[in-house]
This record gives C-alpha cells, structure tokens and sequence, in this order.
C-alpha cells in the first residue's frame, strides 16, 4: 500500500466588477517558480490535535504546526475516517481570515521590493460565506516544493469574500500589477497565457478553485 498525502485548503474568492483577485505565491517564489493563485493556503486544526489524526497514523507534512497536511497510507477507510471529522467543521479553522490577514499584512518580500499588500485588516473590513456546503474533493499530483509524495488528495473550502470597507478596498485595487496582485477576468487567467510582473513570465493557477 502506497502513501498518500492530504492537503485541506481554503481558497479565498474575491470578486469586484467581473475581476477575480490573485496573489504571487511565496511559497514558489522563493523557490523560482512565479505564478500567482487565488489567495488560500493551509487550514489549521484547533486547540489539541484531533484524535482522528493518530486513528489514521497521520504523518504531518511540516511538524510542529497545526496545518492539516499529513501523509498516511492510501487506504479509503483511513480517508474516509477523516472525511467524516473534517466535514464536521469542529476543531479547525472554519472561516479564511487567518489566511487574508497573512497574504495581504503580514507576507513581505524584501527580495522583490515589494512591501505588503496592506498596512492593516481587520475581520471587519471583510465579509465572508462559504460557497459549498461540503467541501470539493480532487485528487491530484502536486508540484509543491519539498513534501515527499506527489499523489495528493484535497479538501477545499472555497469562501465567497467581499471586502467591505471602501478605504481597504481602493488600496487593493490600486495595487494592481504592483505589488504582486493582479485583478483578472476570469476568462483571462484560465486561457494559459503567463503574465508579465518585473520583467517575468507569471504562470496563472488554481483558477479552477474560483469556478462553481
């Protein structure tokens, strides 16, 4: 029996005038690979470890952190032994402020110049509703730098996401193409065509996580 990994994700869909807003990547910038995706990332367990994770052996993708992305064997009851607790939406992250908060205030990149996206958010200037009732379950080879297995299996939660306050909202709009943002009709970042940021080809991804 092989291994398999799990990644649980959040993706974040923000929508304005017939434009879906998308990110650079840190992660795969630092490691030479330019693209840019929907803002998301990992989603974290709560308070102690889930015990569903040690019924399963899972074997975290990064120790000593709370994101659920683990390995364990590619056995269906050990995944669906996890589906159940997951689709619960208890002890774990259940909405994508976190994820918002470290993408547009907190992620720097000084090797590019670029100064966060935005001084400061607060949950405040954000409303947010998940798109799905349940999570969308693909399975997929992933070229994410360093995990050990290719062969993964996602569960993504994809939230609707407005930006409520005016003043917040104009700053991400100015920030277009600057700061490592880019606003893209939705028909232009699914077409295959990179774009260009300081001089570079910039693949677009994950523009499937924004589809209904």
């Amino acid at each position: 029996m092989g291994l398999l990994r799990v990644s649980c994700v959040v993706f974040c869909r923000v929508k304005h005038e017939g434009r879906y807003l998308f990110i650079l990547n840190a992660i795969r910038a630092r490691a030479g690979d330019f693209v840019v995706t929907p803002i998301g990332g990992g989603i974290e367990y709560t308070g102690a470890p889930p015990p569903v994770l040690a019924q399963i052996h899972a074997e975290p993708e990064m120790p000593g952190t709370r994101e659920l992305r683990f390995y364990i064997e590619d056995d269906a009851d050990h995944l669906a032994a996890f589906r159940a607790w997951f689709i619960q939406r208890r002890g774990r992250e259940v909405d994508p402020f976190r994820e918002l908060h470290e993408e547009l205030v907190e992620e720097r990149f000084p090797e590019f110049m670029l100064p966060p996206v935005l001084p400061a958010l607060s949950r405040q200037d954000v409303r947010y509703d998940l798109a799905r009732t349940t999570p969308r379950e693909t399975r997929q080879l992933s070229n994410r730098p360093g995990i050990r297995v290719a062969d993964t299996h996602y569960f993504q939660e994809i939230f609707d996401v407005a930006f409520v306050n005016p003043a917040v909202l104009q700053q991400l709009l100015d920030g277009d193409h600057k700061r490592g943002i880019f606003w893209l009709p939705l028909e232009r970042a699914g077409n295959g065509a990179p774009l260009s940021w300081q001089g570079r080809d910039v693949g677009v991804r994950l523009v499937d996580a924004l589809r209904d």
